[in-house]
């Protein structure tokens, strides 16, 4: 009867310690998954031109009930770099420790920027960063929304800003456009500042459109007043110019040159002054 007794009394002990384990182990496994994990940011889209820098500022939060370290990972578009940086102390990051209850976000930097010899196209280009720990994880989508950059330059073909010119003649120098932007740059115009009476002619007048990358010449005839122009320096001002974008203007130096007609007919001049000079004092040497 007693050792029944006794069977009994260790049965009970047993299932009550059966299920004390179990209703353990459950808080422990309830413990262990409480908290919350966050990753954030004010501006997931920031937009600039082709080639600049994006620098987000991401926000981490973590108010677990332990301590966790979480790798921090980035994927990216193609030809893209990422940097991860702390304010402070300033440094590059690859990971985060994150203490246990803590009801504070860290904050970090994160900088996307294309390869130094990519200047890539308009759109938008998109990059995720994740923070893991074990299975706990969050992703957060930052977006670098590139704008067209619209920018050529204007250049002699000699890379020369002087030219010799004659008065009354079409004088040409050639001028080179070349599209160093990201968008086709459309109707460009030019225009000039000169002397009065002077001409400058472009050919062609206008450019209908230029493609990034491609290289345009234009003729500019430079035609001086005949008659009215002496020989000297003169200076002009050539312009291109676009809805979109104008380089800066190119000043010329223009050198004026005698017309040779001009000149044999002041050579003819000196010769006759001093043929009659000569004949002049020949005849008072006679008397």
């Amino acid at each position: 009867m007693a050792r029944s007794r006794l069977i009994r009394f260790l049965l009970v002990v047993s299932l009550l310690l059966t299920m004390f384990a179990a209703l353990a182990g459950h808080a422990v496994a309830a413990q262990s998954v409480t908290g919350t994990l966050d990753l954030t940011t004010q501006f997931p889209v920031l937009r600039g031109k082709s080639g600049d820098s994006y620098e987000f500022t991401v926000s981490l939060t973590w108010n677990g009930s332990e301590t966790r370290n979480f790798d921090l990972i980035t994927t990216l578009p193609p030809q893209w770099t990422a940097k991860l940086t702390r304010a402070y102390p300033a440094s590059e990051i690859a990971s985060i420790r994150m203490e246990a209850y803590r009801d504070y976000p860290e904050q970090f930097e994160l900088t996307l920027a294309p390869v130094s010899w990519s200047q890539p196209e308009p759109g938008e280009y998109v990059a995720t960063l994740e923070a893991r720990s074990g299975d706990l994880k969050k992703t957060i989508e930052l977006t670098a929304a590139v704008t067209a950059v619209y920018s050529f330059v204007m250049t002699t073909e000699s890379g020369n800003l002087n030219m010799e010119a004659t008065a009354g003649d079409d004088n040409s120098t050639a001028l080179v456009l070349v599209n160093t932007g990201t968008a086709r740059i459309e109707n460009i115009t030019f225009s000039s500042s000169k002397q009065e009476d002077w001409e400058v002619i472009f050919t062609p007048d206008r450019v209908a459109a230029l493609d990034p990358g491609v290289t345009q010449g234009v003729e500019v005839i430079v035609r001086p007043l005949a008659g009215k122009t002496i020989a000297g320096d003169y200076m002009i001002t050539l312009r291109a110019e676009s809805k979109d974008y104008s380089p800066d203007p190119l000043v010329i130096r223009v050198t004026v040159l005698t017309p040779a007609f001009w000149g044999w007919i002041s050579i003819l001049i000196v010769i006759a002054i001093i043929a009659g000079l000569s004949v002049f004092f020949w005849r008072l040497g006679r008397r």
